[in-house]
């Protein structure tokens, strides 16, 4: 190298893998920091849906893991309304209210009607005392609790909605857009069919046939398409 490049040459040349040396050293080092890391996360999940009763063991799955399974978005909220009854409690009305509070993440004020929560208070005390529950036990398996609880800002539309108001009258029971409450309802009525079919398959009935009732209740006018 020396005869090739020269002084100036051979300094630059072992400078250049010199410093390919470290970033290769380091990205070996931040390789093994992630992986670590990432094995450590996955230990606290694992702990996490143990001390849930969602698994067990090496390999079991049990039933709230079973039906965890079948839901997309909003998974460990859902099973636990369902597992912890507050879902039972619910009219189809109700339900769809509950199912909006899970699900909608206010992106500014929104501003409602307060008495039109009125029928469904103790559901959704329930409902976030369910939520709360599975965030501390999050906490205390070492992870952030992560887990969104109730947001009430869409439910009263929604179960308005649901109970038969027209669409023309949303405006009484929410601020949002037109666009958005419809992007809602509709989100609603997907999540309604995947515990339909959660439902059928572990043997709930009785929730089976109340989410079903509940689609037919809001998917209709512009929300139907």
């Amino acid at each position: 190298l020396h005869g090739a490049a020269g002084k100036q040459g051979a300094r630059d040349a072992w400078e250049k893998s010199f410093a390919a040396f470290q970033a290769r050293e380091h990205s070996k080092q931040r390789e093994e920091r992630n992986r670590k890391r990432m094995g450590a996360l996955i230990g606290k999940r694992h702990a996490f849906l143990e001390s849930m009763t969602y698994i067990s063991g090496e390999r079991e799955i049990k039933s709230r893991g079973k039906v965890c399974l079948g839901l997309h978005g909003y998974e460990i909220q859902l099973t636990e309304l369902l597992f912890e009854g507050v879902l039972d409690q619910a009219d189809p009305p109700a339900l769809c209210g509950l199912v909006a509070g899970v699900i909608h993440e206010s992106r500014r004020r929104e501003e409602f009607s307060s008495h039109a929560l009125k029928p469904m208070r103790g559901l959704l005390r329930s409902a976030r005392r369910a939520i709360n529950y599975a965030n501390e036990m999050e906490v205390a398996a070492g992870l952030q609790g992560s887990l969104k609880n109730i947001d009430e800002a869409m439910v009263p539309a929604i179960y308005e909605y649901a109970m038969g108001r027209t669409f023309e009258d949303m405006g009484g029971f929410t601020n949002a857009a037109p666009g958005d409450f419809v992007r809602v309802a509709r989100m609603v009525v997907q999540y309604l069919r995947h515990l339909q079919k959660v439902c059928r398959q572990s043997g709930m009935d009785k929730l089976h046939d109340c989410a079903g009732e509940a689609t037919k209740l809001i998917y209709r006018g512009p929300v139907d398409v």
